[in-house]
């Protein structure tokens, strides 16, 4: 199983087909969340996405932008507006829109939109290992999120982010205060850098692929993970376990 991995989009649908185009042939596509929203985007850039999302055959991560628009205003975030709501639900259907997942699990891989760290996990569940990570407790926090409800393992926001939660949840987490986990190997985007970022302790290992669309991952059989430029050339390659990680040089 070849998996194209692409971080947050932010309205930059063409840069994404360019990815797409790079990767050449792959069994799926994992998008990573944060479709919508960018610095003084317009409805007609919502609605264009909207468009490009409806024709994408692919696994769809909500991020913490896409989380009003596809479950209800009153999770928005900064750079959400009424109008963006209203032209993406005019594109979208309610079935759509409930396509997208929370979080997906290939091999030892946890995909989140901003990670699992260690604060969050003992909050919500100190037991919690890759297998609670289910379709069907995504779908039952889906349910709880569509309602208004507040779903502390997914809309925390911390201080680092300027929210009042002690610790994030998976679409707000940031990069710096996502810690490794014992037996869960994490692929995330949500925090901006300009090259890609990873953490390794104890055989497992951390991936930052949020670098506005510059880099993307393969993931070859949920094992081992590629990283490469928008221009085609290997950055990085991790498995899982002692010496996992090489980086080459840009």
């Amino acid at each position: 199983m070849k998996s194209l991995i692409i971080p947050d989009i932010h309205n930059r649908v063409s840069a994404a087909d360019q990815l797409i185009s790079l990767a050449g042939p792959v069994d799926e596509i994992i998008c990573l969340g944060d479709f919508w929203d960018d610095f003084y985007d317009t409805t007609i850039d919502a609605r264009r996405t909207a468009g490009w999302v409806k024709g994408l055959k692919a696994v769809k991560l909500v991020g913490n932008h896409d989380l009003p628009y596809l479950f209800g205003e009153e999770h928005a975030c900064p750079g959400y507006t009424l109008a963006k709501h209203r032209v993406i639900r005019e594109v979208l259907t309610a079935a759509e829109r409930w396509e997208f997942d929370l979080w997906a699990r290939r091999g030892s891989w946890l995909l989140t939109h901003g990670g699992l760290n260690s604060r969050m996990k003992n909050a919500w569940n100190p037991d919690a290992k890759l297998e609670h990570f289910s379709f069907a407790q995504s779908e039952a926090t889906k349910e709880q999120l569509a309602k208004g409800d507040h779903c502390p393992i997914v809309t925390n926001v911390s201080m680092m982010r300027g929210g009042l939660n002690a610790h994030a949840g998976i679409l707000w987490c940031d990069w710096r205060e996502l810690d490794v986990l014992p037996g869960i190997n994490q692929i995330v985007g949500h925090t901006p850098v300009p090259r890609f970022q990873f953490a390794q302790a104890g055989g497992n290992i951390n991936v930052l692929l949020d670098t506005n669309t510059r880099n993307y991952g393969i993931l070859h059989d949920g094992d081992e993970l590629e990283v490469f430029s928008a221009t085609g050339n290997l950055g990085g390659r991790f498995r899982p376990g002692p010496l996992q990680a090489t980086v080459f040089t840009p």
